[in-house]
């Protein structure tokens, strides 16, 4: 499938034609971002940027807002307890509502929310492999401990595990997980292993 190059919306490389994404093109679309440049403020270039909206999070805090906003209506007294739960929910779709992994040419960053201030940053030259990994559903969503590691998921159950050393793992849960693991054998030049 051909498709021509389009302009994005705002981003770091605003006014770069890029090649939309395809599932099987992910090389081609690593290779135009490679000769866009740095990525202001972080240092190295961006090859692979994947952005997940959190809609379970989203809609659940919602729909309490809803909940409590109706019940204040009715029972005067709770309205404190409202402002407070609103102001809660907002706080924590401020910080939780997306999932953005950015594979660069020093690191793979996981940022969370739309404004990044919670944020992790992978050096490459830490990562001793890398594999395809199903999430079990107990393990559930946001940052979580798990066995030898950090997990960091705002939905599904598919991602990619990095091994770093002293055994510690980073898991990062993804609904692209064939294009980041592409990305980071790009980056890294390993193969996945498992």
């Amino acid at each position: 499938m051909k498709t021509d190059p389009v302009t994005t919306g705002w981003c770091p490389n605003n006014g770069v034609a890029l090649k939309p994404k395809e599932r099987n093109g992910c090389m081609d679309y690593i290779t135009q971002l490679k000769a866009t440049g740095p990525h202001e403020g972080t240092g190295g270039s961006v090859l692979y940027s994947h952005c997940q909206v959190g809609g379970v999070q989203i809609w659940a805090s919602i729909a309490a807002i809803v909940i409590i906003m109706t019940t204040s209506f009715f029972v005067p007294e709770i309205l404190a307890l409202f402002l407070i739960v609103t102001l809660f929910l907002g706080l924590s779709l401020l910080l939780f509502s997306t999932l953005t992994v950015e594979v660069r040419s020093d690191a793979i960053w996981i940022l969370f929310g739309p404004v990044h201030l919670i944020r992790k940053k992978i050096p490459l030259e830490n990562i001793l492999d890398f594999s395809r990994v199903d999430t079990p559903w107990y393990y559930g969503w946001g940052i979580r401990y798990i066995k030898n590691g950090t997990l960091y998921n705002i939905s599904g159950y598919e991602g990619v595990e990095i091994t770093l050393p002293g055994t510690r793992r980073i898991r990062i849960g993804t609904d692209d997980r064939e294009g980041l693991v592409e990305a980071i054998e790009a980056v890294t030049g390993m193969s996945p292993s498992g």
